[in-house]
């Protein structure tokens, strides 16, 4: 499972934005779970929004291309083993 966070504030009209976005991206993937918090909620008292994490990592601030996001992703994706027969 990935873990996709977007930290938001009330009133930040990018962050409605990143949010519609996050939300449109990862719908149809039932492997990521993504999720939208208050700012308040970070420890380490974050004041830019929107932050995005994945895996709780952060990944970026503000927005974001969709293709690069999806790749890095995918990228922590367990790679899949094929056995020879």
């Amino acid at each position: 499972m990935i873990y996709v966070t977007v930290y938001i504030s009330e009133k930040c009209s990018v962050c409605s934005r990143v949010v519609s976005n996050v939300r449109r991206i990862f719908q149809n993937y039932s492997f990521i779970k993504y999720e939208v918090k208050n700012v308040t909620e970070l420890n380490n008292k974050c004041s830019i929004v929107p932050a995005l994490y994945i895996n709780n990592e952060l990944y970026c601030y503000g927005e974001f291309e969709d293709k690069k996001l999806l790749a890095n992703v995918f990228k922590l994706l367990p790679q899949k083993k094929y056995s020879h027969r």
